[in-house]
This record gives C-alpha cells, sequence and structure tokens, in this order.
C-alpha cells in the first residue's frame, strides 16, 4: 500500500471505524493490543471545545469543481456510500449530518477536553509511558473563551490534561 496515497479522509475513516465500533460500549475503546514499542496518540481540530458538543457535519462542502464527488467533498449519503457506513451507526453520526436529531440523541456529546485526556492518560498508563502526543492543530480557537483569553485557556488546559 502507497501511504503517499491515502487522503486524510481515509485516515480519518480508518480511525475513526475503530472508535465508532467501540461506541457502543466505550470500555471497548481502549481495549487493544500494543503493537512495537510506542504507542503515538494524534489529536487534531478540538477547535478549543473545553466541553463535549453535538457535533453536526455539514450538508455541503464548498470546494473546486474538479473535486466535485471526491473524497473531501462529498457529504450524507454520498459520503456513506464511499466508504461503506451503514446508516444509523456511530459512525453514521460522526461522519455524517444525516438524521442528526435522532443520532445525537442515540449517541450524545462526544470530544471534550476531560474526556480526551482520560483516553489518553489510561493509554498512557498501560503503555508505562511508552507514548507520545502528537496535535496537529487548530486546538486554540473556535470558542467564544479561546477568542477572549486569545487562545490562553485551551492552551492551558491542553498543557494540563495531556500536552506537556
Amino acid at each position: 500500500m502507497d501511504l503517499r496515497k491515502i487522503t486524510r479522509r481515509d485516515f480519518i475513516k480508518s480511525t475513526a471505524l475503530f472508535a465508532g465500533a467501540a461506541a457502543i460500549n466505550p470500555v471497548n475503546l481502549l481495549k487493544f493490543k500494543p503493537v512495537g514499542n510506542l504507542t503515538i496518540m494524534w489529536n487534531s481540530d478540538s477547535h478549543a471545545h473545553l466541553k463535549p458538543v453535538l457535533y453536526r457535519e455539514p450538508s455541503v462542502n464548498i470546494g473546486p469543481r474538479a473535486m466535485n464527488g471526491r473524497p473531501g467533498h462529498l457529504v450524507g449519503d454520498s459520503f456513506n456510500l464511499y466508504y461503506d457506513i451503514n446508516p444509523g451507526s456511530a459512525m453514521d453520526y460522526f461522519c455524517s449530518y444525516n438524521n442528526f436529531a435522532k443520532h445525537a440523541n442515540q449517541y450524545g456529546p462526544m470530544g471534550g477536553y476531560a474526556h480526551m485526556a482520560a483516553v489518553f492518560n489510561k493509554i498512557k498508563e498501560e503503555r508505562h509511558g511508552k507514548t507520545i502526543m502528537l496535535d496537529t492543530g487548530d486546538s486554540w480557537q473556535g470558542t467564544g473563551i479561546a477568542l477572549l483569553t486569545k487562545g490562553r485557556q485551551p492552551e492551558y488546559f491542553r498543557r494540563r490534561l495531556w500536552i506537556l
């Protein structure tokens, strides 16, 4: 497999499929056998959401005409069909706007710094510190508190909770 051809959406889907499968029973999220000498934990696009939120994927993804109908610019049923996501599943809620109100009621809010820290810290503990945490950005903007504190408040919590 040529890793240079994996799109961001493909990577997110692969990661989210694992998380989505465990979403029915969150305890299962951390039940996987570590492989190798180091566990890489990855976080992206928390957008300074300190608390869990009910997040809805957009129903329109505007982009270059040449990208129309291709990964990166697929939404709703087209996205689910392309990535073989079952309607009504946790992945459907996570990746599309389909039946948002129903799914939000069923699956609840996602994210939040405390929840992410609990997962990261559990993994660090089980792997005896043989971990590295990568935050690939968009962590300091997106909420009122981030705007009012010029990103200082989200950064404070990131450092206290998991990013040293």
